[in-house]
């Protein structure tokens, strides 16, 4: 099919009618039915449409728009999947739409199979459901009545919204009179934000340029001294830079209004948006400093890619042990957004591994070591120590439990565990090789009168923490208390 015969289809509508097209288009019906010579011309609707498009930069421009923003402009070859519809669009609107559309899309991806004894009139196409075992709210999508029970299909229900960054159509692209510049690249792996399987690690690179011309690069992976092709990041760049100033500590437990952080972008074109409270509680303005994850609510733009980020949330999913330690001058910051290429979920990495990137203007790949390797799979660690020494004698040892992909505050039920099984491991000495290791399968621990008297006296002033032991990796540890030296 031809682009003309797309736009045509686009602008054509449904049910007969048509939909109305660009600004400064004319209508050809009027002259088509006027009453004209009758040696008139038949009328072509689709060479019409494909004239008036051609010869109207703003309707050209609203379809570039959406058709780059879903990876490939009109006709072009191998551009991807191209979204059609009747209607013109200003950036921002198309920018949002196609937001939207990549996050319906993401979230419908997820499908679920339920078999349920009895039909509860409640349930039906439409509801939205809990699922034991299974994160995250679920919708009914169809139902069959079947010998042994009732069969449901479900589909993971998106219930963030994304938050649109204004955008600006701009003129036309004009890369002549630009010299091309070299590929940027990071690789990173995120917590997991409860979406997809919890066992698949989240892993993305930001490919990306500074000011200049450039297009896009292809990715691969190194393994054994070879590249392995992974895919092509597309003409979008991800926002990323570096601070210009050191960020200090932080404990990450409350919304720090007057916090800020000072940086400088790659790429200048980029801009950043203020956020209320309510939209950084659906995770808007979230950024990844060295490995800790940041929102801010307010931003200010100090020219030539330099900004300050005002009203911080530290150590978001679960990185306040990277908060605490806080970043120097120079650590990379990248906008968690969509501009983030996604890694294959069936390539294996690890802490050693190493991507690549190679664009039309460099000379040779540019590599990025993975960052925060395992960070997907890692249970949270416990929070809240408390301790109590009873009056009978003893030591009671007490904490609050966390659950990978908790972004969303959950008011009536309590946090779904994530993992298989509830565990702990209480340990006395250094985490990475303890004197004496305990479990246990509730978030509590009780040493008698007489254990407490033996480990003070083997082990006086030693440390006592607990870590969570999850499906695949324990979590880092929390210190409860110190042993007494004297009983």
């Amino acid at each position: 099919m031809s682009f003309s015969t797309s736009l045509v289809s686009a602008f054509k509508g449904g049910g007969g009618s048509r939909a109305p097209v660009a600004r400064g288009f004319v209508s050809p019906w009027a002259t088509a039915f006027d009453g004209g010579p009758l040696g008139r011309a038949p009328f072509d609707y689709a060479r019409e449409v494909a004239e008036a498009y051609l010869a109207n930069p703003v309707a050209r421009r609203s379809v570039r728009i959406v058709a780059e923003g879903v990876g490939g402009a009109p006709g072009e070859a191998g551009g991807g999947a191209v979204l059609e519809l009747p209607g013109v669009l200003n950036a921002t609107n198309a920018r949002a739409l196609l937001m939207r559309t990549r996050l319906r899309e993401r979230w419908q991806s997820d499908t679920l199979s339920l078999r349920i004894a009895a039909l509860d009139q409640k349930v039906g196409p439409g509801s939205i459901v809990r699922v034991p075992d299974h994160p995250g709210l679920w919708q009914v999508t169809a139902w069959e009545w079947r010998e042994i029970g009732i069969e449901l299909d479900l589909q993971r229900h998106a219930t963030a919204t994304p938050v649109a960054a204004a955008a600006d159509s701009g003129a036309a692209w004009d890369p002549p009179d630009r010299q091309a510049v070299g590929s940027l690249l990071r690789a990173f792996e995120l917590p997991w934000d409860g979406t997809g399987p919890d066992g698949q690690p989240q892993r993305f690179a930001a490919v990306g340029a500074p000011d200049g011309r450039w297009a896009g690069a292809a990715l691969y992976h190194l393994r054994d001294g070879a590249l392995i092709p992974l895919g092509e990041s597309g003409p979008d760049r991800a926002v990323g830079g570096r601070l210009l100033a050191p960020l200090a500590p932080s404990r990450g437990l409350r919304f720090e209004h007057a916090a800020g952080l000072h940086l400088r972008l790659d790429h200048e074109a980029p801009t950043f948006e203020p956020a209320t409270t309510t939209a950084l509680a659906e995770g808007a303005n979230r950024l990844l400093v060295g490995e800790e994850i940041i929102q801010f609510a307010r931003c200010e733009a100090l020219g030539e890619g330099e900004w300050r980020l005002f009203g911080l949330l530290r150590g978001r999913g679960g990185t306040e042990h990277h908060a605490l330690v806080g970043h120097s001058a120079g650590t990379p910051a990248t906008a968690l957004d969509e501009r983030l290429w996604a890694l294959p979920g069936n390539v294996e990495f690890d802490a050693n591994s190493l991507l690549a990137t190679i664009g039309h203007a460099d000379d040779e790949p540019v590599y990025a070591t993975l960052e925060g390797s395992g960070s997907t799979r890692r249970p949270l660690s416990p929070v809240h120590p408390r301790q109590r020494y009873p009056r009978e004698g003893g030591l009671e040892l007490s904490w609050t439990r966390r659950a990978r992909g908790g972004w969303h505050w959950l008011n009536e039920v309590e946090q779904p565990l994530v993992e298989q099984d509830e565990i702990y491991e209480i340990g006395i000495g250094e985490p990475a090789k303890p004197e004496r290791i305990w479990t246990s399968d509730q978030p509590r621990f009780h040493l008698s009168a007489a254990s407490l008297a033996d480990v003070a006296a083997a082990y006086p002033g030693q440390p006592v923490w607990v870590r969570q032991s999850g499906s695949y990796a324990r979590s880092l540890p929390l210190l409860l208390t110190h042993l007494p030296s004297t009983i």
